[in-house]
């Protein structure tokens, strides 16, 4: 009876252990999924930036332009409390919401702190009849310096309605800074260059996991949490 008892209290044991082990494991598991983060913007603090007088705008509108289903307006896809991002990259790429509207083409000019033009390029969309998500990278192999440190750079991006009248343009701006990389900082995933304050590189990312993928909880988390939640489910049209 003894042998009995003790053999059912081992048995017991190993089974109260086993459940235990699985319900650790499974807690652990549970515990992972719940602390999974996504992307979340830490704006870098003491920009030094001129004030805006507005969020972006427009100078004029584009005749017989079709007005928007959902009413969004042409809008960078960056922070839209002051259109400021930072890159570690000498050739950043810029995203933009371009409205349905019926412009000819569009433009893009970079300036350095003094009021220098750095880069200008006119483009054609590639559907005007369509409203969605635009990219644009700045060239390597076109006798462009890659962007200096520490240095800010303001850039203007226009939707040209009318070559003859550039006043009905639809325009918007923002900044640029590229800042040099913080060998203590482990820059791998798109939040961790969110929290970083690295807009741009946080944007590429999961940019490219949405063209790839569709809609992602990272860029979802990602734009929201700068203000651009109307944009979460844009298509991207190039």
């Amino acid at each position: 009876m003894y042998a009995f008892n003790a053999n059912l209290k081992s048995h017991n044991s190993r089974v109260l252990a086993r459940m235990m082990a699985i319900a650790l494991t499974t807690g652990t598991l549970f515990t992972g999924l719940a602390e999974t983060t996504f992307a979340q913007y830490n704006p870098p603090a003491d920009l030094g930036l001129p004030n805006r007088r507005e969020p972006g705008g427009t100078r004029g509108a584009c005749s017989g332009a079709a007005i928007p289903v959902d009413g969004l307006k042409l809008t960078p896809l960056m922070p839209q409390d002051n259109h400021f991002g930072q890159t570690l990259s000498g050739y950043p790429t810029f995203y933009w919401y371009v409205p349905d509207v019926t412009a000819q083409a569009a433009e893009f000019v970079l300036m350095d702190e003094s009021g220098n033009e750095v880069y200008t390029v006119k483009f054609q969309l590639a559907d005007s009849a369509q409203d969605g998500i635009i990219s644009l990278a700045l060239p390597q192999n076109a006798g462009l310096p890659p962007l200096t440190i520490d240095q800010n750079y303001h850039w203007y991006f226009s939707l040209i309605c009318d070559e003859f009248d550039r006043g009905t343009d639809i325009f918007t701006d923002g900044w640029v800074r590229r800042v040099a990389s913080d060998p203590a900082v482990s820059l791998q995933s798109a939040n961790d260059y969110a929290q970083a304050g690295i807009w741009f590189e946080a944007l590429e990312i999961v940019a490219e996991n949405r063209r790839e993928g569709g809609i992602n909880p990272e860029w979802q988390a990602l734009l929201e949490s700068v203000g651009l939640e109307s944009f979460v489910d844009a298509m991207f049209l190039q």
